[in-house]
């Protein structure tokens, strides 16, 4: 009989060791583009750029064709604090496509619903940004502050750095369970209270500390005759 409760043992460590896998990789949301978004694109979007005065994120040259259109999101604050077995990412309501001039990515515009109506609502003149926007329409675009980066969510869960920032967390793609702390340090070095960053609260706090230790030793130094 020990052979048997040998197995039964074997078998429910299994049961208990494959759950987590499962609770860990809860489900990404769906992403699309709507009709009404895609049309915007199609037919406003690049006479609205380059319609754009020059100062305004248009750059000197003139875009020729509207690339790939993807929805664009952003990282949950459930994931950027740390937490596990949750959604990573959401949708940020909006759709970008990368602006190409000759068939190079220069730029990338944003839709976006504004006044009831889903309409082109700005450029950003980042060949940067372009690029990693015009990869591939495969997996989530996942757009962040600089601290945290821009990146693609692939369909096997790794993370592709679409920008600068990004790289400079990780040069190549990387497991989102690896990123999730790295993301994670980067997310909290920037967040504040009132609008000042963490180190500013810090700063503040040492310059008060001083400040304090400075008039008590003022006012208990002894006084002379």
């Amino acid at each position: 009989m020990r052979w048997l409760a040998s197995l039964l043992c074997a078998l429910w460590c299994g049961v208990v060791l494959a759950a987590p896998a499962g609770a860990a990789n809860p489900p990404l949301p769906p992403q699309s583009v709507p009709t009404d978004v895609a049309r915007v694109f199609a037919d406003e979007t690049l006479a609205w750029a380059n319609a754009l005065e020059p100062g305004s994120g248009k750059p000197t040259h003139t875009y020729t064709s509207v690339g790939a259109v993807r929805e664009i999101f952003g990282f949950t604050g459930e994931f950027l604090s740390g937490k596990g077995d949750v959604t990573p990412i959401r949708s940020l309501n909006h759709w970008s496509a990368p602006l190409l001039a000759d068939d190079k990515p220069v730029a990338v515009a944003t839709v976006a619903m504004e006044s009831g109506a889903y309409r082109t609502v700005g450029v950003v003149g980042s060949a940067d940004l372009a690029a990693g926007l015009a990869v591939g329409p495969a997996g989530y675009y996942v757009e962040g502050q600089p601290s945290v980066g821009t990146w693609v969510l692939n369909d096997d869960r790794t993370l592709a750095p679409a920008d600068d920032w990004a790289r400079r967390i990780s040069a190549t793609a990387i497991a989102l369970t690896d990123a999730q702390p790295l993301l994670t340090a980067g997310w909290r070095s920037t967040q504040s209270q009132g609008g000042i960053p963490m180190w500013g609260l810090v700063l503040i706090g040492v310059i008060g500390l001083a400040g304090t230790m400075t008039t008590i030793a003022l006012l208990t130094r002894p006084r002379r005759g």
